[in-house]
């Protein structure tokens, strides 16, 4: 993260309790910001403590849900026991009782444009378990920046959202050793 993070601001969705936001946060004190986005309401808690604990005044945490529209969703979290950063907007067969919260989803393009001071977004992190397809048709307004770079956990079975990174001119590469994956614009 930090080679792609030297200037402009970075989106964190899918924040859990910060570890990326407080990174990029120090990374950025002075030249940049970061907007961290997390739906679940005890790893926002956790997101707000750990930004305010680094004196991070160029983080905006917001306790919403990245969408492809605005309006209402269930965040589907794992039984007592599992692990907080699983909180999901997807069915999970694996689990055989979820606890059901009720969450405000809004689409990242509305998020960014009503935050007066951000515009030229250099890296966006994408976290989601599963529900990247739905972030991305949320956030077509900020895909066509021209030097935006995404990293995104792509989960087996989940990968429609390729192509659809693809046909707007995005190259995209698996990062070593894990289910992430790195998305930048092709040189025109």
């Amino acid at each position: 993260m930090r080679e792609n993070l030297n200037q402009g601001n970075f989106i964190d969705v899918g924040a859990h309790i910060g570890l990326y936001t407080v990174m990029a946060g120090k990374l950025l004190q002075g030249i940049g910001r970061v907007i961290a986005i997390e739906p679940e309401p005890s790893n926002f808690k956790a997101l707000q403590a750990n930004v305010e604990l680094n004196g991070l005044d160029n983080v905006i945490p917001l306790n919403v849900a990245a969408y492809q529209e605005n309006k209402d969703v269930i965040l589907l979290c794992p039984p007592k026991g599992g692990s907080t950063g699983w909180p999901t907007l997807l069915p999970q067969a694996k689990w055989k009782t979820q606890k059901q919260i009720k969450v405000r989803a809004v689409k990242l393009d509305d998020i960014i444009s009503s935050i007066s001071d951000i515009n030229d977004i250099a890296l966006v992190k994408i976290d989601v378990e599963g529900a990247e397809e739905q972030i991305f048709l949320g956030m077509t307004r900020i895909l066509q920046q021209p030097n935006i770079q995404v990293i995104f956990e792509l989960l087996p079975g989940s990968s429609t959202h390729l192509s659809l990174l693809a046909d707007i001119g995005f190259c995209v590469e698996p990062l070593m050793g894990s289910l992430m994956y790195r998305a930048w614009k092709r040189n025109k």
